[in-house]
């Protein structure tokens, strides 16, 4: 079994990318090269590494290569050109697909895609079976799981009973009984409602913070991407912008061009800024582009009201 790892000072990061391309029609080649011309290409040039622990949200409009990147890195794809690294092993080589597995848990879009049992405890079981856990660890890891999703109530109802926030977290603990060390939730939220949304979203943070888990949130949600260490946007299948949060959304102009939108409140404050320019009763605010909460703006505000 081929499962060498790349020995490099860039095994310190639980996911190493150099190089990636990706193009969907490998045989559509139609250049003097004999290669892919560049509009076949989904990605194109991505180099990045992600650390354990980190937590980090990717944003790109339709057909960025959000999606394609996430299953490259789960093995569910393979690369065109470059390479990808997890955990040090090779996600082109066959034999290392049950290994990469076992680090990388992916959460999709629907949870009912990922239910596959008519009760819920042997929903979550049904992961760690697979991967020959002896039964008196898989009862152990199903009751870890239930907990630490909050659903432990729920172990004996039928999945497709709960609600959309319920099944989706339900999903997660099917992936987290299999003990990765990293979690991908690929738009997880989107076919959610507020209080569905606010329940994965508590979960992933917990995750994060209280079980060191590395996380990979995949969102076209501005307010859930500020909760990240770090955010990447993806622009035509290349990296755009790379930085924190504050970093990212302070760029306004840059993410319009991109087609996307910036926290409410980072908005506002980007139009006070402008309109500072031509309003003089308000030039003796200060209005930073970086405001990415409600509370913060409030606070800045109330601050200089008061001066």
């Amino acid at each position: 079994m081929n499962t060498e790892k790349k020995d490099s000072a860039n095994t310190q990061a639980l996911i190493h990318i150099e190089n990636l391309c990706f193009n969907y029609n490998n045989n559509n080649q139609d250049n003097a090269d004999n290669k892919p011309t560049d509009y076949e290409y989904v990605l194109k040039n991505i180099n990045l590494d992600i650390t354990e622990g980190s937590f980090t949200a990717v944003l790109g409009h339709n057909g960025s290569g959000k999606s394609t990147l996430a299953k490259l890195m789960n093995m569910i794809l393979t690369p065109t050109e470059g390479k990808i690294f997890i955990n040090g092993l090779d996600t082109s080589v066959e034999d290392n697909m049950n290994e990469v597995r076992r680090t990388v848990g992916m959460v999709f879009q629907n949870p009912d895609n990922q239910l596959v049992a008519t009760i819920v405890e042997e929903d979550i079981a049904f992961g760690p079976e697979n991967l020959g856990v002896e039964p008196d660890e898989i009862k152990r890891r199903v009751d870890e799981a239930l907990e630490t999703v909050g659903m432990t109530k729920y172990r004996l109802h039928a999945p497709h009973k709960l609600s959309g926030g319920q099944k989706q977290r339900i999903a997660i603990a099917g992936v987290i009984a299999m003990y990765p060390r990293l979690i991908i939730l690929d738009e997880s939220t989107a076919m959610l409602d507020p209080m569905g949304r606010q329940e994965v979203l508590n979960t992933i943070k917990y995750l994060n913070k209280e079980k060191k888990m590395t996380v990979i949130l995949i969102t076209h949600y501005m307010n859930e991407a500020v909760l990240a260490d770090r955010v990447i946007v993806l622009n035509k299948g290349e990296v755009y912008i790379d930085g924190t949060p504050k970093q990212v959304f302070s760029q306004f102009e840059k993410m319009r061009k991109a087609g996307l939108d910036v926290p409410q409140v980072t908005e506002l404050m980007h139009l006070l800024h402008e309109e500072q320019k031509t309003n003089d009763s308000i030039k003796k605010y200060a209005f930073p582009l970086n405001v990415l909460h409600t509370q913060e703006a409030a606070d800045l505000i109330e601050s200089q009201v008061k001066k």
